[in-house]
């Protein structure tokens, strides 16, 4: 009698065996063709809105000559979210299947934008979120150096978000765009920070209720509401303005040494939580 991998899972006074279930991610490039050799890893398992970190326990490997890759022995009626080599490619499109076993991507050639991000005095700016704004999402954190790699980036004009912690006395310039050249795989592009002025405020829908974990934005510069709706954002001296969820839009003046407060109330309806 053969024996198959089964898990336990326990309800109430009961344990229910289930068999195992294999996933797999697909690739390919733009023109239909197998990615190959890729390498491939399995960042987490999704299982009843929580996802518990696969990364970092060995699952991971290369694609095979049909460009699959295979992550065997897993919980049925779960979703496997997995992870690519971006320093070659860029992700253009991925579908899932109806029972979410099988993710299907698209490649094509991928660019990378790296460099430093740095205090007016030279210093580093370590653990920073990195991230783009003119195309899928594509974030990092800078190292204790202050080095950041964006890769998986697209060709053409790119814009790039930074959050900074809470209450920093800087800020990320006005604009930060990078132009990558079809010709060009890497770009070096260096940020230097500059003082900031604070904007502070709530975030509440037309009842006075908070709305919590939602996108402020102000040029390259990013902050989320806590739980109160309060949020606290660092931006250039000067004129700013300020969005939630890149939808409604407000305009003040920030200046330095003093904190400018600028509240929103957003019909619940129009925003996406």
């Amino acid at each position: 009698m053969g024996v198959r991998r089964v898990r336990f899972e326990q309800r109430s006074f009961t344990v229910r065996l289930t068999p195992p279930q294999t996933y797999m991610a697909s690739f390919q490039d733009t023109e239909g063709k197998p990615v190959v050799g890729l390498t491939v890893s399995c960042i987490g398992l999704e299982n009843k809105h929580k996802l518990f970190p696969l990364k970092w326990l060995g699952y991971e490997g290369k694609t095979d000559a049909r460009g699959e890759f295979q992550v065997p022995g897993m919980p049925e009626n779960d979703r496997i979210w997995f992870e690519f080599d971006k320093s070659q490619w860029r992700e253009v499109r991925r579908e899932d299947s109806a029972n979410d076993t099988h993710t299907a991507f698209t490649l094509d050639a991928g660019y990378t934008v790296e460099g430093f991000i740095r205090y007016p005095d030279g210093s580093p700016v370590s653990r920073t979120w990195i991230t783009t704004r003119t195309n899928r999402q594509v974030d990092t954190y800078s190292n204790a150096k202050g080095y950041f790699k964006l890769q998986g980036m697209q060709p053409g004009l790119n814009g790039i978000g930074i959050q900074l912690n809470r209450r920093s006395a800087f800020a990320a310039p006005t604009s930060i765009v990078v132009s990558i050249p079809v010709s060009q795989r890497v770009v070096r592009h260096d940020i230097t920070l500059v003082p900031a002025a604070r904007i502070v405020g709530r975030v509440t829908d037309t009842q006075g209720n908070p709305l919590k974990s939602l996108i402020i934005r102000s040029g390259n510069n990013i902050a989320y509401t806590f739980d109160d709706g309060y949020y606290e954002l660092s931006v250039p001296e000067g004129e700013a303005s300020v969005s939630v969820e890149d939808r409604a839009s407000k305009t003040v003046q920030a200046r330095l040494g003093k904190a400018t407060t600028l509240d929103f109330r957003i019909p619940r309806s129009s925003i996406t939580t």
